[in-house]
């Protein structure tokens, strides 16, 4: 009986840091940017505000000059404190070895991003190679808590 109890109040224990947030697993992930199909991944910080601002860089390793046609940021449905789709349609060439930094708004949402907050979202950069009709697309995500 003295075991019963002695369990009941373990698990008590867990339930009140489950419900208080303490042991949510999201707040221990690391935060990471990766990119695939050629194109690496540079550096990375979301901002806090109304609305938020993501800035990331790409390099390209492509190995060839490539042009940059889109390049989308897509939050929705990650479970991403912060919600962002974020289309840049300008084009960009880039030498092999060139990087480039994006700075976009979040301009979907009208709330505001807090510090803490979690950020998770997909990148999906559609680009054309030096001399080529045909598109290619790379594609990652970034994982991150939003800075001030």
């Amino acid at each position: 009986m003295t075991y019963g109890w002695a369990i009941l109040v373990v698990l008590a224990a867990i339930g009140a840091l489950a419900y208080f947030g303490i042991l949510s697993p999201s707040k221990f992930l690391p935060s990471s940017f990766t990119m695939t199909g050629g194109i690496s991944a540079g550096e990375y910080k979301v901002s806090a505000g109304t609305p938020a601002t993501l800035t990331f860089g790409i390099i390209n390793n492509i190995g060839d000059q490539i042009t940059i046609n889109e390049t989308d940021v897509n939050s929705t449905n990650l479970g991403s404190a912060v919600d962002c789709v974020v289309r840049n349609t300008t084009s960009i060439s880039l030498a092999n070895g060139q990087k480039y930094v994006y700075v976009m708004s979040c301009s979907n949402t009208a709330a505001a991003a807090n510090v803490g907050d979690k950020f998770k979202a997909d990148v999906s950069v559609i680009y054309t190679k030096n001399g080529e009709d045909v598109t290619h697309t790379a594609s990652g995500s970034i994982t991150s808590s939003v800075e001030q």
